[in-house]
């Protein structure tokens, strides 16, 4: 009887110690979910966030983007393969 009891005990054990695990990774995700929901509100209300393509926009606007102000580095020669 008393092997019957220790086992039921260890069971019990067991069964506590997964719930409890469960219950923190549903914690974890109601967390995770408020957190990211946060986020992609402030986003959106901040205006950083294209609601078509679901991507960030720069925050800069068009009118201080030229690219005829580019600037690129000069034309290196090409190297020579057999350079002694």
């Amino acid at each position: 009887m008393p092997g019957i009891v220790a086992g039921l005990l260890i069971v019990g054990i067991g069964a506590l110690l997964v719930a409890f695990g469960l219950t923190v990774l549903a914690g974890l995700t109601v967390v995770g979910t408020v957190g990211a929901v946060g986020a992609v509100a402030y986003r959106s209300l901040r205006g950083g966030f294209h609601r078509a393509t679901g991507r960030a926009e720069p925050r800069l606007p068009s009118s201080e983007l030229d690219p005829a102000n580019e600037v690129f580095p000069p034309p290196q020669p090409p190297k020579s393969l057999d350079a002694h």
